[in-house]
């Protein structure tokens, strides 16, 4: 914040266009960031799953509760009053095809919300950690006690007994890619179901790829975080293939790519990773994460990322009007003392004792000038 306050009184900006998702040309440092914490009125600091409800606003799940946002204040958000699911402790969340709002808790109960009253209820008796629904409308849930699968002739869940529960350090365990098939993560490593019903194991825990820890859609697949990193992973002609995202450590709990191809990764320790044209760049408490723990991704309708966290609450990273440069962007120093630009269209910046730089290719470039600029007058 302080380098977004001098570089605003010195006026270090220029203009960003309307993108539809964050912008890879951008550096993550950027970025307009926003936080909010209990005292901005978040139930708790530890945010376990962030989506958006069919009424438009932000619904998130926290340790204490369920809450709803509209951009400006949270409030409380009990689908039923007689649940009081704004004081339970909820760990997913789950916006159906049709509409209806599933909600997963610690204590076990796992609820379906649809035009204005409770439909389903069903209580496993230990966490639910994950919620997805496949191709054909049923749901899955990833327990304590395993994966679950909702028989719709029955209205009742069945367990599945081959597919075991997820590691200790994993949450984001159950997805359905764009052609269709339900992907896994449990205790004993990936799996994958083309139909629904059959179930395939894709890689086992311990294998070359380290301990699964999360499984998310991508274009072509599916990403996939483990101990040793983040993976895409693609159906080749029926065979499955692991692609490493070079750059990325494990262990990846979190991960989302974004409309605009961006790869992100939030790791179990070290912060957040954003993989694009720009390479791999990080972002951790060191340069202004609120927890290194990151628990949720979300990206919403405008293209903003919603990062949830596991003892720093809610944060929004979205593009910035104005676009900042300062010591994060390679500035020797945020003291800039003159700003000109030249018959040929250039910027030019001189700083105090940072030396002078000139704006190209949405950098600026410094050249070898030490004494400090307190103007920079040319001839005509």
């Amino acid at each position: 914040m302080k380098r977004l306050l001098i570089a605003s009184a010195l006026l270090l900006f220029r203009f960003h266009p309307v993108c539809d998702a964050l912008d890879g040309k951008l550096l993550i440092s950027q970025y307009q960031k926003q936080h909010w914490q209990m005292e901005d009125g978040l139930p708790h600091n530890y945010v376990f799953t962030i989506q958006r409800a069919p009424d438009g606003y932000l619904l998130v799940g926290t340790d204490e509760g369920l809450t709803k946002f509209d951009g400006m204040q949270f409030a409380p958000y009990d689908l039923d009053p007689s649940i009081k699911l704004s004081k339970k402790w909820i760990l997913s969340m789950l916006i159906g095809r049709d509409g209806s709002i599933w909600v997963g808790t610690f204590d076990g109960n796992l609820y379906q919300w649809r035009a204005g009253k409770i439909v389903t209820r069903f209580n496993e008796g230990s966490s639910i950690f994950d919620i997805t629904e496949d191709s054909s409308g049923r749901v899955w849930a990833s327990t304590r006690n395993g994966i679950v699968r909702f028989n719709q002739e029955e209205a009742r869940f069945e367990h599945q007994r081959q597919l075991r529960r997820p590691p200790d350090t994993a949450w984001n365990v159950l997805t359905r890619s764009q052609d269709g098939s339900v992907w896994v993560v449990t205790i004993d490593g990936l799996y994958r179901s083309k139909d629904g019903f059959s179930i395939e194991c894709v890689a086992r825990n311990g294998s070359q790829y380290g301990e699964f820890f999360s499984v998310r859609p991508d274009f072509w697949g599916v990403l996939v975080g483990t101990s040793k990193g983040l993976y895409s992973v693609t159906d080749r002609n029926g065979a499955v293939a692991f692609e490493r995202v070079f750059g990325v450590p494990g262990p990846v709990v979190a991960s989302l790519r974004d409309r605009d191809g961006n790869v992100w990764a939030g790791t179990w320790g070290q912060g957040l990773y954003c993989k694009n044209g720009r390479g791999v760049q990080r972002w951790s408490s060191r340069e202004g994460l609120a927890d290194d723990f990151v628990r949720q991704l979300y990206e919403d309708q405008e293209g903003n990322l919603w990062i949830g966290l596991r003892g720093g609450g809610l944060s929004r990273w979205k593009n910035p009007a104005l676009v900042p440069f300062g010591t994060p962007e390679g500035l020797r120093g945020d003291y800039a003392s003159t700003v000109v630009l030249d018959p040929q269209g250039r910027t030019w910046l001189g700083t105090w004792r940072g030396g002078l730089y000139r704006f190209e290719r949405r950098s600026f470039c410094r050249n070898p000038l030490q004494c400090p600029l307190y103007s920079l007058p040319y001839g005509r």
